[in-house]
């Protein structure tokens, strides 16, 4: 029951993070970046994608939280 509490207030949370998130791709990176061409862009926006959520994918690794 107490874990049912929580499930707004995370949703929540998660929410104005992953609305954050796309608006520092789509709003800052991309735009920035945008006299790059396509491919450069894919390419730095993917690094850095990967360097932003690799914490996140090792600590749910290292707490068996993977599937």
């Amino acid at each position: 029951m107490a874990a049912t509490v929580w499930v707004i207030p995370v949703f929540l949370m998660q929410s104005v993070f992953a609305i954050g998130e796309e608006f520092g791709w789509r709003g800052w990176l991309a735009t920035r970046a945008a006299s790059w061409g396509f491919w450069s862009l894919a390419f730095v926006s993917g690094v850095v994608w990967i360097v932003w959520h690799l914490p996140a994918a090792t600590a749910a690794r290292a707490t068996g939280q993977s599937r």
